[in-house]
């Protein structure tokens, strides 16, 4: 699904004060995969968020595990959950406010 994305944490996991979060207008555009699997290191189930460009060739923004629809209507969505630094061994909360592309026909 091809989305815009806007983030609503900052870097330390704190969420984004309100008068700056009045203001996001998403702007990372990509596609946006949703889906649940085993994961052995958490040994259970996890559903994840990725966000892929738009050739799907790289992932855009590091993965959400954990991931929850928080907010789905009118085109918008927000998806909570934590980003994974496997080098520093940290964990980050974060959110993503998506606004979903409505592909566009080209041609005649």
């Amino acid at each position: 699904m091809l989305v815009k994305v806007a983030l609503l944490c900052e870097d330390n996991g704190w969420p984004m004060p309100r008068h700056r979060e009045m203001t996001l207008v998403p702007t990372i555009l990509g596609r946006l995969e949703y889906d649940e699997r085993y994961e052995k290191d958490f040994r259970r189930p996890v559903y994840s968020a990725r966000l892929f460009s738009v050739d799907r060739a790289s992932e855009v923004l590091p993965q959400l595990w954990d991931a929850v629809f928080r907010v789905v209507k009118d085109g918008q969505m927000t998806i909570s959950g934590f980003e994974m630094d496997e080098v520093a061994t940290k964990r980050t909360a974060q959110s993503w406010l998506i606004e979903v592309q409505v592909p566009t026909a080209t041609g005649p």
